[in-house]
């Protein structure tokens, strides 16, 4: 061992507010009267002003404790080389909008500090690196694990279309009902739970989970919706191979992630939308009585048949993916051949960028971020 080094450390960073969601405006713990606010009185416009948004009075930034655990190891004369760590940032008194009821005078809601949200996780890198006669080569692989968790949302729990952000689950959650396949027939359609009484054979059929009561009520309905897949990746890694031999080198960076779902929308997911047309698959995948078992449930319009488009896990697919993000070949000439010329250095090289993606995703880049 060549080298053994172990850190640790504590900080604690105030923020106004990082979250996408909300931030602090100057001056956001008052009440601010805004112009324009004309009225009608007696037949005429007058000017006015009005407090159109309430303000939290104890508003107050954000805070991230963070914890960090690591160590660097360097072995024989730098051949391996190994750095490790594990953390914990711990966030609390996130920013984020409340809505308040009408009642209360028609304003907009403030924002304040109401959420907490914990992220635990590891980084490792591992390199290796060594020179036999005129060749070397490196070699290095690197690996982080993240986990996502809403520690208290203050008994509130947010939803959209097709995402949950509550306590005890990670941030944007897909919030989905669970697919288990196609109503094959009329009979099984009527001895069934269904969404509507619109249903149909080789429509997408979604599993009875829950009640008010909490045990299956015979319908499905918002209360049959569960938290399922993951909207951010567990695993991020990468890998770098370097090869040398006299002036000829060659370097490649390869890149991926694992444990991420993407919800494909708009025409890649939905026949016809928006007066477009309908991809190959939908054509030839599409359930017919002749195939029960396609790939994509009976072909319809959105509009036509709006069961077979709510926010489910038929719909999620794995987003994970392995990507050649770069790889250079390059050669430089000797010394001697640059100095006629009166250069000193002269190098050729050939360069590619995402040359290859390994992934199950075929729908579109599975790089690109979507909501």
């Amino acid at each position: 061992i060549d080298l053994l080094k172990l850190r640790a450390s504590y900080g604690k960073l105030g923020n106004q507010g990082n979250q996408g969601n909300a931030a602090a405006d100057l001056y956001g713990y008052m009440n601010t009267v805004n112009l324009g606010q004309d009225y009608s009185f007696n037949n005429t416009v007058n000017s006015g002003s009005a407090v159109t948004k309430f303000n939290d009075p104890n508003i107050s930034w954000e805070t991230t404790t963070t914890y960090n655990l690591g160590a660097d190891v360097s072995a024989w004369n730098g051949k391996l080389a190994l750095s490790a760590d594990v953390f914990k940032r711990h966030t609390e008194d996130i920013l984020r909008p409340v809505q308040i009821a009408q009642q209360g005078g028609g304003l907009d809601g403030p924002v304040t500090n109401i959420v907490t949200v914990d992220n635990t996780g590891y980084e490792v890198t591992v390199t290796h690196r060594n020179d036999i006669g005129a060749f070397n080569y490196s070699i290095s692989a690197a690996v982080s694990y993240v986990q996502n968790k809403v520690i208290s949302l203050n008994g509130e729990s947010i939803i959209s279309t097709r995402r949950i952000t509550q306590a005890g689950s990670p941030i944007d959650a897909y919030y989905l009902y669970q697919a288990i396949g196609y109503y094959q027939t009329q009979e099984e359609v009527d001895n069934s739970p269904k969404i509507s009484n619109a249903v149909k054979p080789g429509y997408i059929k979604y599993a009875d989970l829950s009640g008010p009561d909490g045990k299956p009520d015979g319908k499905i309905d918002a209360y049959d919706r569960v938290v399922a897949g993951s909207s951010m990746p567990k695993y991020n890694y990468s890998f770098n191979l370097n090869l040398g031999y006299k002036g000829l080198t060659l370097n490649a960076f390869f890149q991926g992630v694992q444990g991420i779902n993407l919800y494909p929308t708009v025409n890649l997911a939905t026949p016809f939308n928006n007066g477009a047309g309908v991809t190959t698959d939908w054509v030839n995948n599409s359930w017919t009585p002749q195939s029960p078992n396609a790939s994509l449930p009976i072909l319809t319009t959105t509009t036509g048949a709006p069961e077979n488009f709510q926010p489910s896990t038929f719909w999620l697919k794995s987003g994970s993916y392995l990507r050649m993000k770069n790889l250079q070949l390059k050669y430089e000439l000797p010394e001697g051949w640059p100095n006629r010329i009166k250069v000193q250095r002269v190098a050729v090289f050939a360069n590619g960028e995402n040359l290859l993606t390994f992934t199950k995703f075929k729908d579109f880049d599975p790089e690109k971020n979507i909501q």
